[in-house]
């Protein structure tokens, strides 16, 4: 046998044996060559297919489809070109092919050449792994160089995208290194809000093309709630530190002005016994105010400024005024807010006046509570919501602008000290709005 024939023979041998199929068709789609493997995969013997048209094994729905890849072929010859479709089978349920084909009309070969390979149980199994993609509780997506090739719908809602109009994820796409990981990241949804996910990554291989298959899970209720942990843990700790040194203090002077009284019988020190006791049991009711703090679960309500100004009116015996009105998101707490700015004003800044102005500022109910008090020294401003600050006569502490500051930032809000020629004014910003 010759050199030339015995190529031949090889080159047959090696299409026969193939387990995918290689055809050769005309530029009408009529096919010119088909290696026996058809019979494997479509059922047919490959010598009853010589001149049989494959649009006659095309599923009627994608009968353009595979026209207009004809056509592209015709139109671009030596160009390879992919396509997916389904083929009859001779016993006549469909198969999923891949195929891919190339014009070699202008060569010796003069035809179409496709090589097609079964891929039916890729298939499912990918449709597979698409139902189970779908009904995971976390978010799913997979990277490939041009970008998001594929996302589950939980990955859909947790980011507020569509399958077509994803972002290029540019903050989750620049941290992934290394053919796996895990990592921590801020992400913005469509509608604008920032939220905190928690994402895993690993290499793998999409369309025969490199790729990252990543999963995520939104974990903002998480941070909030830890953050929420951490700041009554810290909460718990100053009411310790508060009772273990303030509330000793004054016991410990109560017992030791009665030691004096009991040696020595004057009523003086009797007088030292129970202001120190008053100030204990005034120092146990703001303890109690504290607590409010360390609750978890209250939802906030509607709280009408108004009314707790019609409270706190017959509370103290001055004069307190209400420009305008407002509607705020709050709790019932919030009327200590009010009583400790009103009893600063009075108790250390000695004012016969305060002035409420609800106003609406930045999206936000902005609140001003101005006394004509003594005020509070500038350099003392920054200062003088810390536990422990000082000021106003008799130099007293700060436990209420604490429990003020706290209240208003457990609500959404903030508030902060600002100079004033006529005494203390304080701003407090909060969700609501001007009535």
């Amino acid at each position: 046998m010759k050199q030339g024939e015995q190529e031949i023979e090889w080159y047959k041998a090696l299409v026969d044996n193939s387990s995918e199929i290689l055809m050769i068709i005309d530029e009408y789609g009529n096919i010119k060559y088909i290696s026996p493997s058809v019979k494997d995969i479509a059922g047919y013997d490959s010598d009853s297919l010589i001149g049989v048209n494959t649009f006659i094994f095309a599923h009627p729905d994608e009968v353009d489809y595979i026209f207009s890849k004809l056509q592209f072929l015709l139109e671009n010859p030596g160009v390879p070109e992919f396509i997916e479709f389904r083929a009859l089978h001779k016993d006549g349920h469909w198969v999923e092919v891949e195929a891919m084909g190339k014009n070699l009309l202008h060569t010796p070969v003069k035809g179409i050449v496709v090589t097609m390979r079964d891929v039916s149980k890729i298939k499912k199994l990918e449709k597979e792994l698409r139902r189970l993609a779908e009904n995971v509780p976390f978010g799913i997506i997979v990277l490939g160089d041009g970008g998001i090739i594929y996302s589950n719908k939980e990955a859909e809602r947790i980011l507020g995208y569509s399958m077509e109009d994803f972002p290029s994820l540019e903050e989750i796409s620049s941290k992934i290194e290394g053919e796996k990981g895990s990592f921590i990241s801020k992400m913005k949804r469509k509608d604008g809000k920032e939220i905190w996910l928690s994402v895993r990554y690993i290499e793998t291989e999409w369309m025969g093309e490199k790729a990252y298959l990543v999963a995520f899970s939104d974990i903002t209720e998480n941070l909030l709630l830890q953050k929420r942990l951490e700041s009554r843990t810290t909460l718990l700790k100053t009411i310790n530190r508060i009772l273990r040194h303030d509330l000793i203090n004054d016991l410990t002077a109560a017992l030791g002005m009665l030691e004096v009284y009991r040696d020595l019988r004057e009523e003086s020190p009797l007088s030292t016994v129970e202001k120190r006791l008053n100030d204990a049991v005034k120092l146990i009711k703001r303890m109690r105010e504290l607590e409010v703090l360390s609750e978890d679960g209250k939802e906030l309500k509607e709280i009408r400024i108004s009314e707790i100004v019609g409270e706190l009116r017959g509370k103290y015996d001055i004069q307190i005024s209400l420009q305008g009105d407002a509607v705020v998101e709050a709790d019932d707490a919030l009327f200590s807010v009010f009583d400790n700015l009103i009893r600063n004003a009075v108790v250390h800044g000695n004012a016969s006046l305060v002035e409420i102005k609800c106003t609406q500022k930045d999206g936000l109910c902005e609140i001003v509570v101005e006394d004509d008090g003594s005020g509070i020294p500038e350099d003392k401003l920054q200062k003088v919501f810390e536990r422990g600050a000082k000021f106003g006569k008799g130099g007293a502490m700060g436990l209420g602008l604490f429990l003020v500051k706290k209240l208003i930032e457990r609500y959404g809000g903030n508030v902060r000290a600002e100079p004033s020629p006529k005494g203390a004014r304080f701003v407090i910003q909060l969700k609501g709005r001007v009535t």
